[in-house]
Parts: C-alpha cells; sequence; structure tokens
C-alpha cells in the first residue's frame, strides 16, 4: 500500500433523513431535492416573517405579541428537550452551540414572564 489510502465507506441509516444537499440528491434525485430545498427555504422565510411580525407587535406593547412569544419559547425548550431525550445528547458546550436558537426563544418567553415585561405590556396606550 505505497501511497493509496482508501475513502472510508460510511453507511447512512435507512431511517436517518440525509443532513445535506449532496446526500438528499443521492436519495432523492436532483428534482425532488431542489423541491424539498425550496420548501425548507420557504417554510423557513415563513417563520422568519412571523418572528419580525412578533417583534413588530412588541415594539408596539401588543399583549398577542407577548403571549405568541412565551408559548414559543415554551414549545422551543420541548423540542429542545425531546431532540436531546432521542438523540441521548450529552450535556457539553456542543449542545449551547447545535440548539443556540432554541434556547434563545425559551430565553425571550422567561424574560417575558418578568415584572418588568408585564408592566410594558400593561402600561397606558397599550393596544392589542
Amino acid at each position: 500500500m505505497h501511497g493509496r489510502t482508501e475513502a472510508p465507506t460510511h453507511r447512512r441509516n435507512p431511517h436517518t433523513p440525509p443532513t445535506g444537499f449532496r446526500e438528499l440528491r443521492h436519495q432523492m434525485g436532483w428534482a425532488e431535492a431542489v423541491q424539498q430545498s425550496l420548501l425548507s427555504a420557504g417554510a423557513l422565510a415563513l417563520v422568519s416573517a412571523a418572528f419580525l411580525l412578533c417583534a413588530r407587535w412588541m415594539r408596539q406593547g401588543r399583549h398577542r405579541a407577548r403571549a405568541v412569544l412565551i408559548a414559543l419559547g415554551a414549545l422551543s425548550l420541548v423540542f429542545v428537550l425531546t431532540d436531546m431525550n432521542t438523540n441521548a445528547v450529552r450535556l457539553d458546550l456542543s449542545v449551547v452551540h447545535r440548539y443556540l436558537p432554541e434556547l434563545t426563544t425559551a430565553a425571550i418567553g422567561a424574560v417575558l414572564l418578568l415584572p418588568a415585561a408585564r408592566a410594558y405590556f400593561s402600561s397606558a396606550g397599550r393596544v392589542d
């Protein structure tokens, strides 16, 4: 074996969804991979727009925004805990990196439960 190295062969579990476009294309074909990517991008755009709308409502002091973000924070925390339980994730700094968006949403939900946030949303001139 002079200078020759063999590429490692990785077998994927057939029940595990692909994680990259190349794997998706290999598993589904080009057209379906592009369609799935566009669908995912559209879903991400909708969720991002919903968060921006909620941020606008929060700036206006609407109670509805506070309730929605508290619910999203709780839901995000449930998703993280369920995923960690399902995947048997180790508790180290990689958990923070992997779940940063969900943990941030949960932290925002927790901050909205503080008395100062309640006073902001119930002060005079705020509408729902």
